[in-house]
C-alpha cells in the first residue's frame, strides 16, 4: 500500500505463424501502456482550491502470493484442472492506529471454449488504511497456448475500483510537548464516551491541521483494467502483468456554499508492473521439494518485492522464510489436506515505521475440486502452485 494525504508519493505446424503473431500481440499489449503511465492533472474550473491529490495503490503483495496467483496476474486463471477458491486476510503493522488491513477473495477455473482451453476468474479486495476504505472487484479471463510440455497464457482483467474517505472521522494527533507527552490521542477527547476528540483547529499551533481535507464522508469510483502473460513449465513459471493500465482517477468532492468554495480530493492509481517467477526443485531420494519464488512490483517511482524459499514435504506440508524488500522478513507454514489449504505467515518489520508493532500477520484459506478437462494433464505432477 502506497498512500499519503498530500500527494507526495508514497500448436500445429499450420498454425505456427498465427501463434507467433498472438504472442507478439500479447507483448505489445503489455508494453504500450508503459508509454501512457504519466498523465498531468489540471485544476477544476471554478474552484479556488487546489485538489488534495492522493496517490494510492490498492494492490497487495502477499507473502503467500503463490497461493493466490490470480491476484496480480489474470493470465494465471485456469492454470490447473481445478476450480480453485481462496480467501485471505492480511494485517500489516498490527498494533498501529488505523493500520493497513486487506481481506481478499479469488476464484478461478479452466473450461473449454470452442475446443480451446481458457480460464476465467474473479477477485475482490477490501482494503482499510487510515481513513480510507477501498474496494476493488474484477473479472478475469485467459487464453492458453499449449506446446510440448509448456504453456503460454495471455490474460485480461476488467473491474471497478471504489474509494471512500471517512472525513467524519478526521482526527489529527496533537504534537508532543517538550516532555514527550501527548495531550490528546484519537478517541480520547471530551466527546461522547471519549470517542469524539476535539475538532482540529487551524488556530491551534499544537495541531497538524489540514484545512483542505474534507470533514465529511466522500466516495467515488472508476473502471480499472489489467493484462498479463505467463509461461509455465513443469519445473518453473514466469509471469509479467500490468495493473491499472489507464491510471484511473477517483474524484472525491465536497461542495461549499458557492462554486468558488468547491474543494475535492483526487485519488490516483498509478499503472503498476509486476514480475513473478518460481521454481520446483525435487531433492533426490526424498519427498522434499524446494520451491523458491520472487515477485517484484513497481509504479516507476517505488519498488516493492518479496523473495522466498519454501520446502514442501510430500505435497502435504510447506514451510519457509521470506524477505520483503526494505521492510520486513518473516516465516511461513502451510498444510494441504485433500483439497483444503491453510497457510499462515508472520513478518517482523525492521523499518522505523513498524518497529513498535507486532508485525504483519497473514492467513490464507482455500478449497479446490477437480475439473474433468479431458485429454492429458500437462501438469499432473507436484504443482508449483497448489501448496
Amino acid at each position: 500500500m502506497i498512500m499519503n494525504r498530500k500527494g507526495i508519493r508514497f500448436f500445429s505446424t499450420s498454425s505456427r505463424y498465427w501463434g507467433i503473431s498472438r504472442i507478439k500481440a500479447a507483448v505489445l499489449l503489455l508494453i504500450l501502456p508503459i508509454c501512457m503511465h504519466a498523465q498531468e492533472e489540471g485544476e477544476t474550473p471554478g474552484s479556488t482550491y487546489d485538489p488534495v491529490v492522493i496517490t494510492s495503490n490498492p494492490d497487495i503483495m502477499l507473502t503467500q502470493h503463490w497461493a493466490m496467483p490470480t491476484l496480480l496476474n489474470p493470465a494465471a486463471t485456469g492454470e490447473i484442472d481445478f476450480i480453485r477458491v481462496r480467501g485471505a486476510g492480511r494485517l500489516q503493522r498490527l498494533g498501529e492506529y488505523h493500520n493497513p488491513k486487506n481481506f481478499l477473495v479469488t476464484a478461478d477455473s479452466p473450461f473449454k471454449l470452442m475446443g480451446k482451453r481458457v480460464g476465467a476468474g474473479i477477485i475482490a479486495n477490501f482494503e482499510s488504511h487510515d481513513l480510507y476504505r477501498n474496494i476493488q472487484v474484477s473479472a478475469q479471463g485467459s487464453y492458453k497456448l499449449n506446446f510440448k510440455q509448456n504453456r503460454l497464457s495471455i490474460g485480461i482483467q476488467i473491474g471497478y475500483y471504489h474509494s471512500q474517505y471517512k472525513g467524519s472521522e478526521y482526527v489529527i494527533n496533537r504534537i508532543p510537548d517538550s516532555d514527550g507527552d501527548v495531550s490528546q490521542q484519537p478517541g480520547e477527547g471530551e466527546g461522547d464516551a471519549g470517542n469524539a476528540p476535539d475538532e482540529p483547529s487551524k488556530d491551534d499551533p499544537d495541531e497538524d491541521y489540514n484545512e483542505d481535507m474534507p470533514t465529511q464522508d466522500v466516495a467515488g469510483g472508476a473502471l480499472d483494467l489489467g493484462v498479463g502473460i505467463r509461461f509455465e513449465h513443469p519445473k518453473f513459471y514466469v509471469g509479467l502483468s500490468a495493473q491499472h493500465l489507464t491510471n484511473p482517477k477517483v474524484k472525491l468532492s465536497t461542495e461549499g456554499e458557492s462554486s468558488s468554495e468547491s474543494r475535492y480530493v483526487e485519488s490516483k492509481l498509478p499503472m503498476t508492473l509486476y514480475f513473478d517467477v518460481g521454481g520446483n526443485i525435487p531433492i533426490p531420494n526424498s519427498l522434499f521439494t524446494l520451491q523458491p519464488s520472487l515477485i517484484l512490483g513497481t509504479d516507476f517511482n517505488e519498488l516493492a518485492g518479496v523473495i522466498e524459499m519454501r520446502s514442501t514435504y510430500n505435497n502435504l506440508v510447506t514451510f519457509g522464510v521470506d524477505y520483503r524488500y526494505n521492510t520486513a522478513f518473516g516465516v511461513l507454514a502451510g498444510i494441504n489436506i485433500k483439497n483444503f489449504f491453510l497457510g499462515y505467515s508472520w513478518e517482523y518489520n525492521y523499518s522505523s515505521l513498524g518497529k513498535s508493532t507486532t508485525g504483519n500477520h497473514e492467513l490464507v484459506l482455500g478449497y479446490q475440486f477437480k475439473m474433468d478437462m479431458g485429454g492429458k494433464n500437462l501438469f499432473r505432477h507436484r504443482s508449483i502452485r497448489i501448496m
